[in-house]
């Protein structure tokens, strides 16, 4: 039996690209989907238009919120104000491709070792 010549890329598994997209998604899931803090009747923001305020903050990202928004509403009034934190798009980013490459290994070794 001839040996097979060497790939001359890199080469994955169906079973590990559908892992992959997977873990992709809950990735992209945990970024997208804000997460709300209702601050305590402490934090009442006093409004010289519209009294006191409850705010809301909402931020997206994981494991760094990238975007701090700040909601604050009275009745039918609603003002957002947003902040975005540009070095924690890098640590997300590389957190993500980190979390992708370890689950690719980790699958095309478990799948290598069964041959």
């Amino acid at each position: 039996m001839t040996p097979s010549p060497p790939r001359r890329f890199w080469q994955i598994h169906l079973s590990t690209a559908i892992v992959m997209m997977f873990v992709a998604a809950g990735l992209l899931y945990l970024n997208l989907v804000p997460r709300e803090r209702h601050l305590s009747k402490l934090a009442l923001i006093p409004g010289p238009r519209y009294g006191e305020c409850m705010p809301w903050i909402l931020s997206h990202g994981w494991p760094a919120a990238i975007v701090d928004g700040i909601e604050m509403s009275q009745g039918t009034n609603v003002v957002v104000v947003e902040f975005t934190d540009y070095q924690s798009i890098i640590v997300n980013i590389s957190v993500a491709l980190a979390i992708l490459v370890s689950v690719s290994v980790l699958c095309e070794r478990h799948l290598r070792r069964r041959k």
